[in-house]
């Protein structure tokens, strides 16, 4: 799925994760990086604080949901890294 089909289904079940306000609050941002139902965002709490990520994934009741831990990752390189092996393990049923 890209990017703009995940917020739209999400976005159907009246759910508001991708609301301006919602964004605003953390600061966040969200990457065009998908595989399958799984995604990227990064946020900021405040000025002082470094940008960190989070990988998520779309369920099938279309909430969001995290797949590890709240800004794990320190960038987006090792965001994408811990996405893809996310997804891998769904494809093969680990998950």
């Amino acid at each position: 799925m890209k990017i703009a089909e995940i917020i739209a289904e999400h976005k159907e079940t009246g759910q508001t994760f991708f609301g301006k306000e919602e964004m605003r609050i953390f600061n966040s941002r969200v990457s065009s990086y998908t595989r399958g139902r799984f995604f990227v965002t990064s946020e900021r709490m405040d000025w002082e604080r470094p940008r960190m990520y989070t990988v998520r994934v779309l369920s099938e009741s279309g909430s969001i949901e995290g797949v590890n831990n709240f800004q794990e990752y320190p960038n987006l390189r090792s965001a994408k890294k811990a996405l893809d092996e996310a997804y891998i393990k769904q494809l093969e049923g680990v998950a």
